[in-house]
């Protein structure tokens, strides 16, 4: 999904239809005076903006996002803040990854969640008593997966980890 100029686009495979704003449409498509354009390129959907953002999704796991660059220390993530300096790259200033995501956290019905593994660092993955969660968490450590771009400003070995342990 993509929010650009107002306009809502979710590509749904292998349906040859989308939607924009809630309507069916086939691709391509223009919108918003052209300043959106949504199309295939081979097995690629790409959506792409008049402020030079191209979005490109392989329709089964990979997701490339390109962004010019007067966007230089704007965009914010875990894909790092585009300045060129990995020591600030997690979001709201944290040093570790629990920092990071305890801002996602929330409670429902009065539970809550603990983030991290308190005072200790948090244990490795058991990956080879727990090979479904190695085969669900291997795409962030792919090296030609959707995260292979962020890989040399963010180590994935933390969010690897974070993910096997979830499996576990």
């Amino acid at each position: 999904m993509l929010l650009a100029h107002l306009k809502t686009v979710l590509c749904h495979v292998p349906s040859p239809l989308s939607q924009v704003d809630d309507i069916s449409v086939f691709l391509p498509v223009s919108l918003a005076d052209g300043r959106v354009r949504a199309h295939q390129n081979g097995i690629n959907i790409v959506i792409e903006t008049d402020f030079s953002l191209k979005l490109t999704y392989d329709c089964e796991a990979g997701v490339l996002l390109q962004i010019p660059s007067t966007y230089h220390s704007s965009p914010r993530g875990f894909c790092g803040n585009y300045n060129d300096d990995v020591s600030d790259e997690l979001p709201s200033g944290g040093k570790r990854l629990e920092d990071a995501t305890a801002a996602w956290v929330e409670t429902k019905d009065n539970t809550s969640c603990e983030t991290g593994c308190g005072s200790s660092a948090c244990p490795g993955p058991d990956e080879p008593n727990n090979p479904k969660a190695k085969k669900a968490c291997k795409i962030i450590r792919a090296k030609r997966g959707p995260f292979t771009g962020c890989h040399s400003t963010v180590t994935p070995t933390p969010h690897y980890d974070a993910c096997v342990r979830q499996e576990l």
